[in-house]
């Protein structure tokens, strides 16, 4: 058998081409089983207001990745803890004694030359920066807490650009419990997938 990229033919067939799980939501399974609790489009989450004359910003780009909306987001430039927030009911008891909960979102930064970094608020803060390059392209981060650890089920975003005119650019957002690392993107929960694909159609394996 013959592999190529993450794909195979198998000899003798009639032209079989299978797929296995790479993450990839076109040419594979779509990821392992998971629930996203939280809204799965940052448009449906919330700009944290303050009282100062800034608040942080969501604003539409019409853009799309992967057919999912994107935005430019920012905190507050005044207050840098007010950021993109979701309060998720019962977050920490879902996830339950001992358990985790994982929230990721793909993220790019599209300023020219500034790195920016963006931290999160899960329940409670925590050291947890991520550093977003300059003109960087699409990328997954992530961050996990124990459960334990969770004061109340707030969970927020922070992408901390301190300049009014300064964004970084995201879509997917996911709110997981139990699974250690970030998942496949989902809207809603995904209950089952499967480990090899026919890319022909022609065959269920």
């Amino acid at each position: 058998m013959a592999v190529r990229h993450g794909y195979g033919k198998i000899a003798g067939t009639d032209a079989l081409v299978f797929a296995y799980d790479t993450g990839d939501t076109v040419n594979s399974y779509k990821g392992r089983p998971t629930t996203n609790y939280g809204p799965a489009s940052i448009g449906d989450w919330s700009a944290e207001a303050g009282s100062e004359g800034d608040t942080a910003e969501i604003i539409p780009t019409g853009n799309y990745y992967k057919g999912q909306p994107t935005y430019n987001c920012r905190t507050d430039t005044t207050q840098l803890y007010r950021g993109v927030y979701s309060i998720i009911t019962d977050l920490s008891t879902i996830a339950g004694a001992g358990g985790t909960v994982t929230v990721s979102c793909m993220i790019r930064n599209n300023n020219s030359s500034t790195d920016q970094y963006i931290n999160v608020f899960i329940g409670h803060d925590f050291s947890s920066v991520r550093s977003i390059a300059a003109n960087s392209d699409w990328q997954k981060v992530q961050w996990t807490v124990d459960a334990a650890n969770m004061n109340n089920n707030n969970v927020e975003f922070r992408p901390v650009t301190r300049v009014t005119d300064e964004y970084l650019e995201m879509t997917m957002p996911m709110v997981e419990v139990n699974v250690g690392y970030a998942s496949p993107f989902v809207n809603g929960t995904r209950s089952a997938t499967e480990g090899l694909i026919d890319l022909t159609g022609n065959s269920t394996l």
